[in-house]
C-alpha cells in the first residue's frame, strides 16, 4: 500500500489528492523523505495531502499529523508559503476547506524537467523567453511579490542582486524604447514586442533591489541579505569612491548654493558609507542556502569514500558503498543545485560547495581526533588501574 502510494506521488501529474489517515510520525517522515528528497518525475504539479477533518473524520488522523508533515517537508528543503503555487516549486501551504470540512497540505514539488519548461505556466506562451536563460526570463515575468519571494531564496548575496538589477535595468531601457516607438507609431521588432508583453513591474523590482543592495552596504543583514564577501566589499568601496570623486568634481564646478548644499550632503553620506564598509565583517564565500542539510550529508559521503578507497572491504562495507553512496551523491547534487543563486555560474557554485566540503571535512577530522584522544585516555586509565597493587590481596 505504502509502496504504491510512493509510486503514485512520484509519478503525479496535475493535481492529485492522497489521504494520510492512520499515518504515524515515523511513516510520515519516511514517506516525505522518499517522495521529495529528490525531484519527482514531472514538474508543475500539486500533491495534496489530507491531514485531518471535522468530527466525522477526526478519529482517523493523528492530532499532530499536520505538524509531522510540515516538519518533514521542511527537513527535505521545502518551505511554507501562503502564496505557494505551481509557479513556486519547493513550497507548500496549509488549507482548511470549510465546505468539505477537511484539512489539506498542498505541496508543489521540484520536477526533473528543466526549470525553463515549468517555472511558470505563462512561460510556455512566450517565444522570446524560451531563448533566454531561465533566470533572465523568470525575473521579468514574476509579479513584485513573487519576485521578492524568489529573491529571498535565489538572490541572497550582493552579487546575485546586482546581476538581477543589471538585467532589469537593461530590460527597462528596451521597454522605454518600445514605448517611444509606440507613441511615434514606428515599427517594433517582434522580439522587442514579445519582451515588452511579458515584463511585469520592472521599475518596482529595480527600486526593491536598490533598497536591498543598500542594506548589504550598510550591514543591515538578515536571512535574505547575507554578509559581503571580500571581493564584493572591494567592489562596493570602488563604486562609492568613484561616485564620491564625481560628486566632489561637481561641487568644485557649481556656484549655486542650493546645489552645493545638496552635493555636500551626498558627499557626507558617501563618506559615512565608506567608513561603515571599511569596518564591515566579510565572509570568504556566500553560504549555500541548504548548507545545514549538506554538511551532515557531506560527512556521511566522506566516510563512504574512505571505505571505498580501502584495499580490503568487508561484505557490509561493500554493500554500503554500492547502495548508499549513489543515493548520497544524488541528494548532495540536488541540494547543491537548489542552493544555486540567480545568474550563478557552475564554477562559482562549485567554489562555494568546495568551501563547505572543507568545513565538513575539518569538523569530521576534529571529531575523529577527539574520539581517538578519548579512547587513548580511557586505555591509559585502564592500564593504570591494572598496574596498581591490590591493597586487600
Amino acid at each position: 500500500m505504502e509502496r504504491k502510494l510512493l509510486k503514485d506521488i512520484r509519478n503525479c501529474t496535475g493535481v492529485e489528492q492522497f489521504d494520510l489517515s492512520g499515518f504515524t510520525e515515523e511513516k510520515v517522515n519516511q514517506l516525505i523523505n522518499d517522495c521529495f528528497s529528490t525531484p519527482i518525475e514531472n514538474c508543475g504539479c500539486c500533491v495534496t495531502f489530507v491531514v485531518g477533518g471535522g468530527k466525522l473524520t477526526r478519529a482517523r488522523y493523528d492530532p499532530k499529523l499536520q505538524k509531522y508533515v510540515t516538519a518533514a517537508l521542511t527537513n527535505v528543503g521545502y518551505s511554507e508559503d501562503r502564496g505557494a503555487s505551481k509557479e513556486t516549486p519547493g513550497t507548500f501551504k496549509f488549507q482548511h476547506d470549510i465546505a468539505k470540512n477537511l484539512l489539506f497540505i498542498h505541496v508543489f514539488p521540484y520536477g526533473k524537467e528543466k526549470e525553463s519548461n515549468c517555472n511558470l505556466s505563462k512561460l510556455d506562451n512566450v517565444s522570446s523567453a524560451s531563448n533566454m536563460p531561465d533566470d533572465k526570463s523568470l525575473i521579468l515575468q514574476l509579479t513584485l511579490e513573487e519576485f521578492k519571494r524568489f529573491a529571498s531564496k535565489k538572490a541572497r548575496s550582493y552579487t546575485a542582486k546586482q546581476r538581477c538589477l543589471e538585467h532589469l535595468k537593461e530590460t527597462s531601457s528596451v521597454c522605454k524604447r518600445v514605448e517611444e516607438k509606440l507613441v511615434k507609431r514606428e515599427r517594433i521588432k517582434e522580439e522587442e514586442q514579445n519582451l515588452y508583453d511579458v515584463c511585469r513591474e520592472v521599475e518596482e523590482k529595480i527600486k526593491f533591489l536598490q533598497a536591498q543592495l543598500q542594506r548589504h552596504v550598510e550591514g543591515l543583514l538578515g536571512e535574505d541579505v547575507l554578509p559581503l564577501t571580500k571581493a564584493e566589499k572591494s567592489h562596493c568601496l570602488e563604486k562609492i569612491k568613484a561616485k564620491l570623486f564625481k560628486l566632489q568634481e561637481q561641487l568644485s564646478k557649481t556656484c549655486n548654493l542650493k546645489e552645493q548644499k545638496k552635493l555636500n550632503s551626498a558627499i557626507e553620506q558617501a563618506n559615512t558609507l565608506i567608513e561603515k564598509l571599511k569596518l564591515a565583517e566579510v565572509t570568504s564565500v556566500t553560504p549555500l542556502l541548504f548548507q545545514d542539510k549538506l554538511i551532515p550529508l557531506y560527512k556521511a559521503l566522506f566516510e563512504l569514500l574512505n571505505i571505498k578507497s580501502k584495499t580490503v572491504q568487508t561484505i557490509e562495507e561493500m554493500r554500503k558503498v554500492t547502495t548508499e553512496l549513489p543515493v548520497l551523491e544524488e541528494k548532495c547534487e540536488v541540494l547543491l543545485n537548489l542552493s544555486r543563486e540567480a545568474f550563478e555560474k557552475d564554477d562559482e557554485l562549485r567554489l562555494r560547495a568546495n568551501a563547505l566540503k572543507k568545513q565538513a571535512k575539518k569538523s569530521e577530522t576534529i571529531r575523529k581526533l577527539e574520539r581517538q584522544s578519548a579512547n587513548s585516555s580511557s586505555r591509559r586509565s585502564s592500564s593504570q588501574r591494572a598496574s596498581k597493587p591490590n591493597a586487600f590481596r
